[in-house]
Order: structure tokens, then C-alpha cells, then sequence
């Protein structure tokens, strides 16, 4: 429901008209001229249905009926009033009508109406503006045509001149080299403190600016610049998603490139006959080169099938003293050489250390064999030599 605002506006605006159908009967009386008149002793209902009887109410039916047909504006005054009423032809609900007001009063009303014109413009204009740029994809076009809506938007869009500056990018007309600025209207567009442009109108005659139209530039350069800033994060995240894109593309590469140097390491790793492990600080295996094996529980325990860590252990000095090392251990009648190497950090610190348990009980057995092998030469030459010394008494003695 409609506030009291809202008909006090309305009984304003006929307040100082009084409107006659074509008959001279009273459609409408506004609150003041009906004032007006009472104070003067004039009762329009009266004069107007009793015409014939009052010499000014007869006047003004005729009046009426003249205004009503070809005449459409005449005058009248009535007796004691010292100005004029302008009666002129119009409609009314889509009757037919005539209207009669003071002057200053037709004048009032031609003033709201040709506000309520400009506004009407202004409304137009920042509607067009804000259409354009919802699709801010061709700027040139874009704001070309808001050049064109913005001049329509002025009280004299004929001899309006607009142009939009857009960081070096010039839309819209250009001042003529006489141009002396003074009636300029200019608004800039601001990023930050910064100014990326400014949108500007003139006449090509000497006319002034409404305040109303200030107003507007303002509203059209805040529309502007917010579109500005739109189109420019629009195009940084575009940038952004296109590199970010070629990121990825290249990731993808060195992941695939990863994955295949993984897998030529894990084919190396694997064709390793001896046991390699990788472990952490606490002897946790992190990776190793048989399934069997696998990456994960204690080194000693998958290795060694212990409970404890090994002694000797060449982990431990390869954490502590960050270089390689080894020892020989015997374990279900088997030998095994275990070699333990460090493997550093970004920070040059000793992060995991890489061991392999070589079996060598093949390697043993050969040695014991060999050095069988010499022992039982040795004996050989010996025995040879000693049977060499008890022949040579033996040749003497015979040869004697």
C-alpha cells in the first residue's frame, strides 16, 4: 500500500489545475486554486452549472467550448481576480478535456515535465551504459557505443560532444583545436590513486551543464571504472590461467619424465641380485629392491630376521660420520658382507642411508678352497724339497 508521501506528491501536482470535461462539468479542482477562488467568493461548481445565470460563468462555458474546439488556448479572468487563467485543450484518462491554471502554475508543470524528461534521459542513459558492459568482450565497440548513449543522455545530445580516454586508447569525438575548455565536464577513472583515463563532454555551443548532469558523469565514470577493473581482473586471471596451464603442461612432462626415470631406476634397482634397502635414522626401510623385502618394518628384521639392531652395525657410523662403511656378518651358516652408503640432503645432512647385503658364502667357500688349495702346494714343495736333501747323501755314498 502507497505511503501518504506518495499522494501528497500526487495532490501537489494538481493542486493549481482545475480540469473541464467538454461540456464545462468540473472533472478536477486542485486544492489551491479552488483556495484561491473561495476567497474571492467564487463557487466554480455553481458557475459552471448555472452558467446562464452568472456572467462570468457564461464566459467561461463559451470559453470552454471554444478551447474544446478549433481554438485550442485562450484566456480568462474572472471578475475580482487580477491575473489571468490560461485554458488550453488536453486529455485527461483518454477523455477529451480542457485545463485551466494560472501561469506560474503551467509553467511549474512544464518545469517537472521537462525534469521528469531529462531524468527520463539520464535513466536511459545509465540503463544502455550498464547493457554494454555486462559483455565487455570488444572494447572498441563497446565503448564506442557508450559514447553514443552518453551524448543522448545530455540536454543537448545534437551539439554534445563525449570522448573516453581508456589508457592510450582515445573512443568518441575529439575538441577542435579552438576549443577554449571552459564549458568542459570531465571525470576521471581511477585505479587506486592511479588514472588509467577519464570520460569527458562539451558543447559546440556556448550552453551550460545542469547540475543534474554532473551527477550523471559521475555516476557513468563510477560505472566505467568499475567495468575498467572488471575487464582487467578478468584479464589477469586469464593470464594466470594460461600460465598456470603451461604449469601445468610442463608438470605433467617432468611427472611423466619422473615416472620413466622411476622406472628405469626401479628396472636397475631390481636387476641388483644382492639386497638393497633404503632406511631411515630409526633402521625403518623406506624402499628396497625385492618385493620379498619390501618398503616397509626394520632392516635388521627383514634382513637378519633380529630383534635388535645388528653389532657392529654400518648404519650407525654411516649416520654419524655421514661415509660409507661395512662389515661381515654370519647368519643361518651363511656369510654376508653388508655395505652401508650415505645419502645426503638439500641441507648436506645425512638423511637415509642405502645398504647392501651381499652374499658371500659362495666368495668364502672358494676362499677356504683356495688357500687349501695353497696349503696343500706348500706341503708338496716341502716334500719334494726334503726328499730332494735325503737323496743327495744317499747319490754320495752309492757313487763312493
Amino acid at each position: 500500500m502507497k505511503n501518504q508521501t506518495s499522494f501528497k506528491l500526487i495532490s501537489d501536482l494538481f493542486s493549481g489545475i482545475i480540469i473541464f470535461n467538454e461540456k464545462g462539468g468540473v472533472v478536477l479542482a486542485g486544492e489551491s486554486v479552488v483556495k484561491v477562488l473561495s476567497e474571492k467568493g467564487i463557487d466554480l461548481q455553481e458557475m459552471t452549472q448555472n452558467g446562464e445565470k452568472s456572467p462570468d460563468g457564461l464566459k467561461l462555458l463559451e470559453t470552454i467550448k471554444a478551447v474544446s474546439g478549433d481554438q485550442y488556448i485562450d484566456k480568462f479572468r474572472f471578475r475580482g481576480l487580477d491575473r489571468d487563467f490560461i485554458l488550453f485543450r488536453s486529455q485527461f484518462s483518454g477523455i477529451e478535456s480542457v485545463i485551466m491554471a494560472f501561469q506560474q502554475e503551467i509553467d511549474r508543470l512544464s518545469r517537472i515535465q521537462s525534469d521528469l524528461t531529462e531524468r527520463g534521459k539520464e535513466l536511459e542513459c545509465l540503463y544502455n551504459i550498464s547493457h554494454e558492459l555486462e559483455n565487455f568482450d570488444d572494447l572498441e565497440a563497446r565503448l564506442t557505443n557508450c559514447v553514443n548513449h552518453v551524448r543522448q543522455g545530455f540536454q543537448f545530445p545534437d551539439i554534445a560532444r563525449v570522448k573516453i580516454r581508456y589508457k592510450k586508447r582515445v573512443f568518441g569525438d575529439i575538441p577542435e583545436k579552438n576549443f577554449s575548455g571552459d564549458l568542459l565536464l570531465t571525470e576521471p577513472f581511477l585505479r587506486g590513486t592511479k588514472r588509467i583515463g577519464e570520460i569527458s563532454v562539451w558543447y559546440t555551443q556556448s550552453k551550460e551543464f545542469l547540475v543534474e548532469e554532473n551527477h550523471l558523469m559521475k555516476e557513468i565514470a563510477g560505472k566505467l571504472t568499475r567495468a575498467f577493473e572488471k575487464r582487467q581482473k578478468s584479464q589477469d586471471l586469464d593470464r594466470r590461467r594460461q600460465a598456470l596451464i603451461k604449469k601445468n603442461l610442463k608438470l605433467q612432462e617432468l611427472t611423466e619424465e619422473c615416472r620413466e626415470k622411476r622406472e628405469q631406476l626401479q628396472a636397475f634397482f631390481s636387476a641388483i641380485t644382492d639386497n638393497i634397502v633404503v632406511i631411515d635414522d630409526s633402521f625403518n626401510i623406506i624402499m628396497s629392491n625385492n618385493e620379498k623385502i619390501g618398503s616397509s618394518g626394520k632392516c635388521y628384521a627383514k634382513l637378519f630376521k633380529g630383534k635388535d639392531v645388528c653389532d657392529n652395525c654400518p648404519a650407525i657410523k654411516t649416520f654419524t660420520k655421514a661415509e660409507p662403511s661395512f662389515m661381515e656378518k654370519t647368519h643361518d651358516e651363511k656369510n654376508f658382507r653388508l655395505f652401508a652408503y650415505p645419502i645426503f640432503d638439500k641441507d648436506n645432512q645425512v638423511s637415509s642411508v642405502l645398504e647392501v647385503c651381499r652374499d658371500i658364502t659362495q666368495q668364502k667357500m672358494m676362499e677356504a678352497q683356495l688357500l687349501q688349495s695353497y696349503k696343500l702346494a706348500s706341503l708338496g714343495k716341502l716334500v719334494t724339497g726334503v726328499a730332494h736333501e735325503i737323496n743327495n747323501p744317499n747319490t754320495f755314498i752309492l757313487g763312493i
